[in-house]
């Protein structure tokens, strides 16, 4: 019998298991939406999704929109908007102001001038994608409630939260991260889970006032992690099933894949993203737990709640990138062109960056990374007329590694770039596009942000770089940072 057939045998017999008679295939076959105690409370936050640009996909807008309706927000908080713009200036502040004066007015009631606040009720989440800041605003009610203000170091915690995925253009979960972060108003700067018992032997008579402090903090941050649990062991548990059925499906799919793309360390992450879904079910049947479960043991449990919900949602995204680029290989002509265009903008990208010929870059280097982005734009723009030619997949491949070695070009000369520290999305994320890792290749804007990323860190010294000021005197709260 093959390698295949006896994991199909294996794979069935799990499925069977997860809808059998313990209590996690009750939990599993059960397959609700949503946690059974989770408070409908959030339901009623209006969450909008301003994305003028397109830059965040209809389904990250979806899951930013479904995610955030799940958050515990106090009763001060009626409205959340996401907003993501390129940005024009170096003050995220005065382009958030600006746009929402012209595009949502009914955000600034009172204007956009000196004395001007945001609406209440209100959380804005921002982001500045081209300008690489992240900003977080409120109404004045929202912002005492969240403890948003300058000086509490809970607006600076919460915009260092978004930090570490928007670096990563992972924009979708930066907001989603910074909203949760702002919504927990005992998350300081540095926290940690410090067992309440504690407290009382540290400070002496401070003990008293602090203790009770930190036991809030403490409580509230159990409380979180607790809902985030719950949410994971729900999604395990509405689609487990479906996905392990599929499972064969996709992996013949996956090995089907015959372009220069589907390269060898593709190959070796869906092998690894297949194989950690396989032990799903035993680590969940590990677990014991059911949706109705105590708080207690979804706390202790967390951390392997987690790590299974990691495999299910890898194998999830490697799933869809898996069909694109199998579709991509089969003649999809729309989905061709996509990702003609969306390379052609990157290269457009690069060669219009006017801080490209401000890069260390000597005269000859820098003519001659230009000479090979005009060139693969050349050939880009030759396949957008041959779609449907059976060496589409060959010619893209090739324009790919052009494009590359221009990158590594530039990124050799790029100061404070720490290119060893950074990674390209692999199969297994939602950000995966078709070459990443092919010869090692990365885009100009990634390239692009991991540098700014790595300079901003150089230049910060420590400090938290918070911005609260309005070039216009509007008195709105929250403020931004970079990134």
């Amino acid at each position: 019998m093959t390698h295949l057939g006896l994991r199909s045998l294996a794979l069935s017999a799990a499925v069977i298991a997860l809808v059998g008679t313990t209590p996690t295939a009750a939990a599993l076959s059960t397959a609700p939406s949503a946690p059974v105690s989770q408070s409908t409370r959030a339901e009623s936050v209006q969450v909008k999704v301003e994305n003028p640009s397109g830059t965040i996909k209809p389904n990250d807008e979806r899951f930013l929109i479904q995610e955030t309706q799940k958050i515990d927000f106090p009763p001060s908080v009626k409205s959340v908007t996401y907003l993501v713009i390129d940005g024009r200036s170096d003050n995220l502040n005065d382009d958030v102001v600006q746009w929402i004066g012209t595009n949502r007015p009914d955000l600034v009631p009172d204007g956009t001038d000196k004395g001007g606040t945001w609406k209440l009720g209100e959380l804005i989440v921002a982001v500045s994608t081209e300008q690489r800041h992240n900003g977080i605003y409120c109404g004045n009610d929202v912002c005492s409630d969240l403890k948003l203000t300058p000086g509490d170091g809970h607006l600076q915690r919460s915009l260092d939260d978004m930090k570490p995925s928007l670096r990563d253009q992972k924009w979708a979960a930066g907001l989603l991260e910074g909203t949760k972060a702002a919504a927990d108003p005992s998350l300081e700067p540095e926290t940690s889970d410090v067992d309440p018992r504690v407290v009382g032997g540290i400070g002496g008579g401070v003990a008293v006032v602090g203790g009770g402090i930190a036991i809030g903090a403490y409580a509230t941050s159990r409380k979180k992690k607790i809902a985030t649990a719950k949410e994971q062991f729900s999604h395990i548990s509405a689609t487990y099933g479906d996905t392990a059925q599929r499972l064969d499906q996709i992996d013949i799919r996956a090995n089907s894949l015959a372009s220069p793309l589907a390269h060898a360390e593709l190959r070796s992450q869906w092998a690894t993203i297949r194989d950690d879904f396989l032990q799903v079910h035993d680590q969940v049947d590990r677990l014991g737990l059911t949706l109705d479960s105590q708080d207690k043991d979804f706390y202790a449990k967390r951390k392997d709640i987690a790590t299974a919900h990691a495999s299910v949602s890898a194998l999830e995204n490697a799933d869809q990138n898996i069909n694109t680029l199998f579709e991509m290989e089969r003649g999809d002509e729309v989905v061709r062109r996509r990702e003609l265009a969306a390379l052609r903008e990157d290269v457009s990208e690069a060669l219009n960056d006017k801080t490209l010929s401000n890069k260390t870059l000597g005269r000859h280097q820098l003519d001659t990374v230009v000479a090979e982005l005009k060139e693969v734009d050349g050939e880009l723009r030759a396949l957008e007329g041959t779609t449907a030619a059976p060496d589409f997949m060959d010619r893209f491949a090739l324009a790919l590694r052009k494009h590359g070695h221009a990158m590594d070009q530039l990124s050799k000369q790029m100061k404070n770039l720490k290119l060893s520290e950074h990674s390209t999305p692999n199969i297994g994320d939602s950000t995966w596009r078709p070459g990443y890792g092919y010869h090692g290749w990365y885009p100009y804007l990634l390239l692009s942000t991991w540098h700014s990323s790595d300079t901003a860190a150089a230049s910060s010294s420590g400090s938290s770089g918070v911005n609260t000021s309005f070039s216009s005197g509007f008195s709105g709260g929250g403020g931004s940072s970079s990134f």
